[in-house]
């Protein structure tokens, strides 16, 4: 299989390419399985002390010094003297981040010392001396006679993420293997040598004790490396841990970062501590002046981070996310460094004798915490902004090279989008919340990150973005030759639609998404992803995970006609909306608000110099007051700068864009400014609701703005307290949140440095005072749909099939009919109050799927988003005859084109929430035309390969072929060819009932 995903200017995938991928869904896999490794048959790293017990002896019997050794006994002293009363357990060390226990035990006690029936019995790390000898654990080999859900869950181990040494080869080409002490014991008893290198252990270790735990989990220990000669047993094992591995960095109590620096300057490490404390300052407070030579060496070290190794691993980049806020980045300790190196965890892990003695443990790390180190790049930005802003230079001409390792700094570890939704499951396979991505940052997170076996990253992409339905990675290799075509069908697959947005490629090497004043006319289905999947730019990050489960329940049908199938709502745009009254009004405060943006884009044989110069001398050019006050008259009048235009003044306008666009730097600096913008969007709102008495139609305009821009809740709202309308309504104009500051009310997304993405209907009604609206189109006839419930008994009887998952899944609670009641209410809930509801049921259910699946396999069709959506739909009535009618009479949306058209909404549940992510406001809208399906039709229909022999094989996944070809779409079956794509503004939406064929 070749790496593709780098590469640009490749051929766009055709009718025929679809048709392929469509072909490879019969290698879909549920994740079960693997999640029911990484609870039950997940082994662990523990020290045994076989040899201890045998001996008597304990690390107290044993020192850690060589009394020879005059510096060793000097530093032993002097612990041993700070080992006084003031280690009490009134007055911890302050070594320690918590109090000590109440008991101190011996490093081999193994009577129970701690709530945890899994680790309270495994002796802990020797901390005087190395250790050499360690056995493999698993929970299962702890309870072998009990079901999966009654074994106990232990999340007390540090998970290790660390690179693999590079292979050395001899003269003859012979690979060499490093020596190594260590001894591992396996389950069976047998003992081998330890994979791992020394010194990885020897960290793991120290890291172990630091945080007081005495487990350990690394891969080169904890899975085999099988060979082709390898039994099968073995693979299976080791592609069961591949799907799972974000599981078990989610898992652990801690994740330690093995990076290869050494720390060596005792300043340097005050200052990081120094520049840490600082982050706690809020924004509102400016920070004390510092020390220059503090910047200098926040630089140097991260300089060192950005060159780690570390950092090139594709596997890693999954392990950082997936472990979340308990990712350690671990350094190499210089002699004589003072660095608090003792942490203990919230999960209420067993006692540990350290606890009550840290300074027995001389660790040779300094331990930084994930939040620590984005604390480090926040703190380096806004002295750069506060202090050298000052006297009108920034940070890249102070620091020049200096200021780009700080940008590389920020994204090695993105800062995750914060939720306000509290619900968070433990047990079974839930493991609380944890950071998630959705393709399009996956990939642009892989960009820079390699790994030996290339299908690797098909499930390095779904454990990132915690997809439901994978791809079986073996049988993927052999049956397919381009990766940026698989990760193109697993991101389908799971309803995730972000590599078929434009703005998220920086076509033109930008580095912000949405910059260029691309024109995506033209652009295909799947492109710009098949074109350039190498140009991919997004770093959105997730804290909590998708707000909404995705709706992976549509791609699996129709595998025999022409044409990708997805959830769809289309439109028909044939009037244009007259809102002239709203730009006599504000088009002069509008315009005002406005400033001038040059883009100057490289030519395709442009040397850089040349670049440069050329564009420097645009952006002298447009200094002068005259010409930059004509070219604004120009951008206001016909929307850009004429090429004939006297703006140019004999300057050639190759490759120059210029934009009127509000400063985005200037109006979040200036509530008033703020306030100003929010009070324009108030008054279109406004305008539209009072319209509405007249118009109909107005009403769907004014909910679908104010969907697309609003906030969830305010900051100074709560859940459940005085939240906002989910529509425009007189209660609105009377809320409290917009009477004091409607600003607080609204969620702007940036796009380029200067421009806000859903700002462009403002832009229309002031330049040309209309709207291009679109009208819900059914696609089907609606008298056939299935009957879901009446409406009078709608909500009265819990759903069948979840009754059906409540059955199977035994829990105590009836957790999954206690949620099919809450939806049964959804018609009076709220947005918000129904998307809590619809997190609730997705946790409950993926839980109850999961022990279901242990007992009797489930289908790959039933999955977290289509056992909700279905019972939603089903309490709801959003699929009736009646509910269809209302979506043809009421919804109406806008969007970003200059006439008569029909458009396509692509349904992405994770869009459809409260607050709205970013893409949704990017060019997610689609221009299409209706095909004769008769036309695009097979010769014949395919049978799967595998047929007969070998059938179980390749269906990898629960029947997923077999499952998907009984689900023939129906004969009114619109296909439509995407022409164009665009922005627009619509309602939040329920999933659609069936599929629409795309070309």
């Amino acid at each position: 299989m070749e790496d593709d995903l780098g590469k640009t200017g490749l051929p766009p995938l055709g009718v025929e390419d679809i048709e392929k991928m469509k072909d490879l869904w019969k290698f879909s896999i549920r994740r079960s399985a693997a999640q029911a490794w990484a609870y039950r048959d997940i082994k662990f790293l523990v020290y045994d002390d076989t040899d201890d017990e045998m001996k008597g002896g304990t690390d107290d019997e044993q020192p850690f010094y060589d009394s020879e050794d005059e510096a060793a006994t000097l530093q032993r002293a002097i612990e041993m003297s700070l080992e006084t009363e003031h280690n009490s357990p009134e007055e911890p060390s302050q070594h320690t981040e918590t109090g000590p226990s109440d008991q101190r035990q011996s490093p081999n006690d193994h009577k129970p010392s701690g709530g945890c029936a899994i680790c309270c019995n495994v002796p802990e790390f020797p901390y005087t001396r190395k250790a050499r000898t360690f056995r493999l654990i698993s929970p299962a080999s702890l309870y072998p006679d009990r079901d999966l859900e009654q074994i106990p869950l232990c999340t007390h181990y540090v998970a290790v993420s660390y690179c693999w040494p590079e292979p050395i080869f001899d003269d003859q080409g012979q690979l060499l293997k490093t020596p190594v002490e260590s001894k591992v014991r396996d389950l069976d008893g047998t003992v081998r040598d330890a994979r791992a290198l020394d010194d990885v252990l020897d960290r793991a270790v120290d890291f172990a004790n630091c945080v007081g735990l005495r487990m350990i989990w690394i891969d080169q220990e904890c899975l085999p490396q099988p060979t082709d000669q390898s039994p099968d047993e073995e693979k299976e094992y080791q592609q069961l841990g591949v799907q799972a591995m974000d599981l078990v960095y989610n898992r652990a109590c801690v994740t330690v970062g093995l990076h290869a620096g050494t720390i060596v300057d005792q300043n340097q490490v005050n200052a990081l501590r120094t520049l840490i404390s600082l982050d706690e300052i809020g924004e509102l407070r400016p920070l004390p002046r510092l020390n220059s030579l503090i910047l200098d060496y926040l630089y140097s070290f991260l300089g060192m981070v950005t060159s780690d190794r570390w950092y090139t691993r594709a596997w890693v980049v999954q392990e950082s996310i997936s472990a979340g806020v308990g990712l350690f980045l671990s350094f190499r300790r210089g002699e004589g460094i003072e660095y608090p190196s003792s942490f203990r965890s919230s999960r209420n892990p067993p006692k540990h004798s350290l606890d009550l003695h840290p300074l027995r443990h001389s660790s040779q790390l300094i331990n930084i915490q994930v939040d620590e180190f984005r604390g480090l790049v926040r703190v380096a930005k806004r002295l750069v902004k506060e202090q050298y802003q000052e006297i009108g230079i920034t940070y890249h001409s102070a620091y020049g090279p200096s200021s780009d390792v700080l940008e590389h700094a920020e994204l090695l570890h993105p800062s995750p989008t914060a939720s306000k939704f509290i619900f968070e499951l433990v047990g079974g396979n839930q493991y609380g919340s944890r950071q998630t991505v959705n393709a399009s940052t996956s990939l642009t997170l892989l960009k820079s990150r390699h790994c030996r076996d290339t299908q690797d990253k098909i499930a390095i992409v779904a454990n990132m973005c915690d997809y439901d339905i994978r791809l079986h990675t073996v049988l993927i290799a052999q049956h397919c030759t381009s990766l940026r075509f698989a990760m193109l069908t697993l991101a389908l697959l799971n309803g995730d639609r972000s590599l078929l947005v434009p703005e998220v490629y920086s076509l033109n090497g930008s580095n912000n998404i949405g910059e260029e004043e691309i024109c995506y006319a033209g652009l295909g289905l799947l492109s710009p992803f098949d074109i350039n999947p190498g140009a991919i730019h997004d770093y959105s990050m997730l804290q909590q995970g998708p707000l909404a489960p995705r709706a992976s329940v549509h791609a699996f049908r129709d595998t025999v006609t022409q044409g990708l199938p997805l959830p769809a709502y289309i439109w028909i745009v044939d009037r244009e909306l007259d809102l002239s009254p709203v730009k006599e009004q504000l088009a002069e405060t509008w315009h005002a608000m406005k400033s001038l943006h040059i883009i100057v884009t490289r030519a395709k044989d442009e040397s850089l110099a040349a670049f440069m110069s050329r564009e420097g001398a645009a952006k002298r050019h447009f200094r002068n007051p005259t010409i930059m006050n004509k070219a604004l008259g120009e951008i206001l009048q016909h929307g850009h700068v004429p090429q004939d235009s006297t703006v140019w003044c004999g300057m050639d306008p190759t490759g120059i864009n210029c934009t009127a666009d509000i400063k985005i730097a200037s109006l979040e600096a200036d509530p008033a400014a703020k306030r100003k913008l929010a009070g324009i969007i108030i008054y279109i709102l406004a305008y539209l609701h009072k319209l509405a008495r007249q118009d109909p139609q107005a009403t769907g305009v004014a909910n679908s703005i104010w969907q697309s821009l609003r906030v969830d809740y305010t900051k100074e709202g709560k859940v459940g307290s005085n939240e906002l309308p989910d529509v425009v309504c007189d209660e609105l104009f009377t809320h409290i949140d917009v009477l004091l500051d409607s600003s607080s009310t609204l969620q702007l997304h940036r796009g380029s440095g200067n421009a806000y993405l859903q700002l462009w209907f403002i832009d229309r009604i002031m330049q040309r005072g209309t709207l291009w609206i679109g009208r819900y189109q059914r696609v089907r006839d609606t008298s056939k749909l299935p009957n879901t419930q009446s409406s009078s008994s709608r909500g009265k009887e819990p759903d069948r099939e979840l009754n059906k998952k409540d059955e199977i899944s035994n829990d105590p609670q009836g957790s999954a009919s206690a949620v099919s009641a809450q939806i049964s209410r959804g018609a009076t809930e709220s947005i918000l109050q129904r998307q809590g509801t619809r997190r609730m049921f997705a946790r409950l259910a993926d839980r109850a799927l999961f022990e279901s699946d242990n007992k009797e396999p489930t289908s790959i069709l039933v999955n977290i988003g289509s056992l909700y959506y279905f019972a939603d739909a089903a309490h709801r009535g959003t699929w009736d005859a009646e509910a269809d009618e209302a979506r043809a009479r009421d919804l109406v949306s806008v969007f970003d084109v200059d006439g008569p058209c029909m458009m396509a909404t692509p349904f992405n549940a994770e869009w459809e929430t409260l607050p709205n992510p970013a893409l949704r406001s990017m060019s997610a809208c689609w221009v299409v035309e209706l095909l004769d399906r008769r036309a695009f039709s097979r010769m014949s229909e395919q049978e799967p390969e595998g047929k007969g022999k070998g059938k179980d094989e390749v269906n990898a996944g629960n029947g997923g072929f077999e499952a998907a070809r009984n689900l023939m779409p129906a004969e009114d079956t619109p296909l439509y060819r995407v022409l164009h794509k665009v922005r627009g503004l619509w309602q939040l939406m329920d999933i659609p009932l069936g599929e629409i064929l795309f070309i």
